[in-house]
């Protein structure tokens, strides 16, 4: 006697009906019909145990509710008949009790910025080196007459402060003082300080002095070019008078008042210098030191989020960047947001490969809104920019200020912000590296004013920020090592870098930002009369410790026998520093040389396999859906018969059927 025959009806929701038929005696089971409100249902098929001779799969379809579309009603399946538009209608079943596994690959190792087979490297700290050139003054005669200009008795630590990295600070004196001291029109042969009662090094230091026409000098009328150097070498200061004999005299026009510029760089700090001098009413000094930062290749900074639930409808994001002449544009992520659906808030590319840069803001669950404009190559790489990416939902606005202008700006954007997680560096998923410096990043819950942006670009917030109480994080960056970086806005936190950066800091003579007032002029005298002396050109190389370079070395998880994927897991972290041909530059970065740098190991890249499971996927038909205007295949549509025999092991028991 023959085996029963099942038979198995399906009917789909939207267009189709479809069904199964076993034989002799027919059993059917029916998963979809017209009525159905789901593609996707678990079927209660016959348990195992019965041999069938033959399955059958019915399918039916008919145009959407059995209507006949016109060319006024094909904008889809869903808005009349069958349309203008086909789409691809496949039928699956999963079978959770059985799992496949895809074969997949992934590198054995990562480093940031590396695309290579072999990474030679040393874990021996390497050097990068700068080539200069300082002047060495021989005096052989002279006859010079000094002249002081000041003469104060108070004593100041902050404008040489050898006891940092590196300063920078300008002082102005008048005309009306030069004159006073008994100076007149003509060179100037010598600068003289007064140092009150210790030593200390000021390494690589420069005097520049520039004629200008001004009583006061303050952040905003400082015009840092068009100096002269006269002075350049390395000074071991001493208690009392220490003379700077320039290596050119400058030429003093006798009605013009001075500002003479002071810069140093110890690549080791050394103990505090304490200048003689006064107190000045007027606003006559600019100082700033030790400009810290960090530089990435590849590191994360995943940070504290904790304050940043208070922004809504309003946000300003605030930093320095300084992008990768050699590695950008590239597709980056400067840093991006999600919130707890997992979906984009915040996002910026500085720049994307096509030299855009890109601000992504809020998110309503179906998107997020998007401003867009086209960079020159010196906004994001090779100098020290300072970019604002602001929004207003209220208003509709979303800004982008560069350097305390506004660069581009758009309207209409209102979707709310909630921030739930935000990384610097790339994107969450871990893609898209950034590859620069950053500094001094504020984020604050409101719109910041275009004038409080220009006012306190070059200035450490503080409570005297006109909208202090919206500041939400604030990190200056200043920790020069470690992992970890601390915000000093009102709300307090930390953030960790997943490996640690390359700490960095501004040479002196670089120091071009955060210049503040400071109401102190050292003490000081030019000398004036005849001199007879050689000037020798002294090549310095200026060392600076090479960015370290974090090595990560992969693993594979297995879990086999379950449907569980494996895991990529890190096996290994190790530190090193480049090695092989090393470049020598100038302070222009003109290559004027090389060296060498024997690596103690080298990482080999190969190729991890592992496998994703899921459950098992029978794809038992696919069919394209009809279509056209005109069509009418009827209330009752068109029914087509498979022979899916082949899938009777699996068609047991409760399974999965989508139609997908």
């Amino acid at each position: 006697m023959k085996n029963n025959l099942l038979l198995l009806t399906l009917s789909l929701v939207v267009f189709w009906a479809n069904s199964f038929l076993w034989s002799q005696d027919t059993t059917e089971v029916r998963s979809f019909s017209y009525a159905s409100l789901t593609r996707d249902t678990v079927v209660g098929f016959p348990a195992p145990g019965t041999s069938y001779e033959k399955i059958m799969m019915s399918y039916n379809m008919r145009c959407h509710d059995g209507t006949v579309s016109t060319s006024g009603n094909n904008n889809g399946p869903h808005q009349g008949g069958c349309g203008e538009w086909d789409y691809s209608c496949n039928m699956y079943l999963t079978d959770s009790s059985r799992v496949d596994s895809l074969l997949s690959y992934t590198p054995s190792h990562y480093i940031a910025g590396f695309n290579g087979t072999t990474y030679p490297y040393t874990t021996v700290p390497s050097y990068q080196y700068v080539q200069t050139t300082q002047k060495v003054v021989n005096i052989t005669s002279s006859n010079l007459t000094p002249h002081t200009v000041l003469n104060g008795t108070q004593t100041n630590s902050e404008l040489l402060s050898t006891d940092q990295h590196a300063s920078s600070f300008f002082s102005l004196y008048t005309a009306t003082e030069l004159l006073g001291a008994g100076l007149v029109a003509g060179n100037l042969h010598d600068l003289r300080l007064e140092v009150a009662n210790n030593s200390a090094r000021a390494g690589f230091l420069r005097v520049k002095i520039k004629a200008v026409n001004q009583t006061t000098l303050t952040p905003a009328n400082l015009a840092p070019t068009g100096f002269s150097e006269v002075f350049y070498h390395d000074v071991n200061f001493v208690p009392g008078t220490n003379v700077l004999s320039f290596y050119q005299p400058f030429n003093w026009d006798g009605s013009s008042d001075l500002l003479v510029e002071f810069s140093f760089t110890n690549s080791t700090a050394d103990a505090p210098l304490n200048l003689l001098g006064e107190t000045s009413l007027q606003p006559l000094t600019l100082g700033t030191f030790n400009n810290d930062f960090f530089s990435v290749q590849g590191e994360t900074l995943d940070m504290d989020t904790a304050g940043m639930h208070a922004i809504s409808d309003q946000i300003s994001i605030a930093l320095w960047t300084y992008g990768d002449p050699d590695k950008l544009p590239a597709n980056t992520f400067l840093f991006e947001a999600y919130n707890a659906q997992n979906q984009r808030e915040l996002n910026v590319h500085l720049p994307w490969g096509n030299g855009n840069v890109i601000w992504d803001c809020g998110n309503d669950g179906t998107g997020y809104d998007r401003i867009v404009n086209g960079a020159q190559p010196s906004e994001y790489k090779g100098q020290w920019n300072h970019w604002v990416f602001t929004k207003n939902a209220n208003t509709g606005s979303m800004k982008i200020y560069l350097n305390g202008n506004l660069w581009y700006s758009e309207t209409g954007k209102t979707k709310l912000i909630d921030i739930d997680r935000l990384y610097f560096g790339h994107r969450i998923e871990g893609a898209g590296n950034w590859f620069g410096a950053m500094d001094e990043l504020s984020i604050w819950k409101k719109e910041l004013s275009a004038t409080e942006i220009a006012d306190w670009m070059n200035k450490s917030i503080d409570n005297s920020h006109p909208s202090y109480s919206d500041l939400v994080a604030y990190y200056p960056f200043n920790e020069q090592g470690g992992t970890t970086v601390n915000s000093i806005a009102p709300a307090g936190g930390s953030s960790n870098f997943d490996t640690e950066p390359h700490w960095d800091f501004e040479r002196g003579d670089r120091l071009t930002r955060f210049f503040q007032n400071i109401n102190f002029r050292p003490n000081l005298s030019f000398a004036q009369g005849t001199v007879t002396q050689t000037v020798t050109d002294l090549t310095v190389l200026d060392s600076t410790l090479s960015p370290k370079v974090t090595l990560i070395e992969y693993g594979i998880l297995p879990h086999y026998g379950t449907a569980q994927h494996d895991e990529i897991i890190v096996a290994n972290t190790l530190f090193g520093y480049a090695s092989g041909t090393m470049y020598i530059v100038d302070e222009n970065g003109a290559t004027v040389g090389q060296y060498q740098v024997t690596p103690t190991d080298t990482i080999h890249y190969g190729e991890l396999t592992y496998y994703n499971r899921y459950p098992a996927r029978y794809e038992l038909m696919s069919f394209v859906t009809p279509y056209g205007n005109g069509l009418n295949l009827g209330m009752e549509g068109r029914t087509y018969w498979f022979d899916v025999s082949d899938f009777g092991p699996v068609l047991q028991n409760n399974k999965r059927i989508s139609v997908e």
